[in-house]
Parts: C-alpha cells; sequence; structure tokens
C-alpha cells in the first residue's frame, strides 16, 4: 500500500510542478502581449498627437475633436493595460524569487 501511496504522491507533485510551468507560461505569454499592446498604442498615440499638432488641423474644429476624442482613447486604454503590466510584473516576479 505504502508503495501506491508513494506513486500517487510523484503522480500529485509532476502535476503541480506542470500546472505550475502551465501558469508561469500564461503570465509571460500574457505579459508579452500586453508590452506589444502597450508600444503599439503608444505608437498610435504619437502619430495622433503629430497630427493634432499639424497647422491645418487647428483650423479645423471637427477634425481636432475626433482627433482629441481617439488620443483619449487610447490614453484611456493605456491606463488599463500599465495596470495590467502592474500586476502580470508582480505575478512573474513571483515565480523568479
Amino acid at each position: 500500500m505504502k508503495t501506491s501511496s508513494s506513486a500517487q504522491g510523484g503522480v500529485d507533485d509532476w502535476k503541480k510542478r506542470k500546472e505550475e510551468q502551465a501558469r508561469r507560461r500564461k503570465i509571460s505569454n500574457d505579459l508579452k502581449k500586453c508590452e506589444e499592446e502597450i508600444a503599439r498604442l503608444e505608437g498610435e498615440g504619437e502619430q495622433l498627437d503629430n497630427e493634432i499638432s499639424l497647422p491645418e488641423n487647428s483650423t479645423d474644429p471637427e477634425k481636432l475633436s475626433s482627433l482629441n476624442d481617439k488620443r483619449e482613447a487610447i490614453n484611456e486604454r493605456l491606463m488599463v493595460l500599465y495596470e495590467q503590466w502592474e500586476e502580470l510584473s508582480e505575478q512573474a516576479a513571483e515565480y523568479e524569487e
């Protein structure tokens, strides 16, 4: 009976290690996706800032309003992503300790 219990313990340990490895991979993948999305949105934000600062757009209130709305939406999404990045970074750091 002891052998069976030992074997079961080994299987349980193996399952726990596999589950932990899967969690680490998921956190790592999510962190990478989050960083890529942040970089993409920051780039879009810079492009919008450049468009907003063009002299021809300063005289077109509708265009300026539309550009500002887009920039605000990007800023809001970035705030959410920055928070997600921080949480994921903390989770990743826990596995490194």
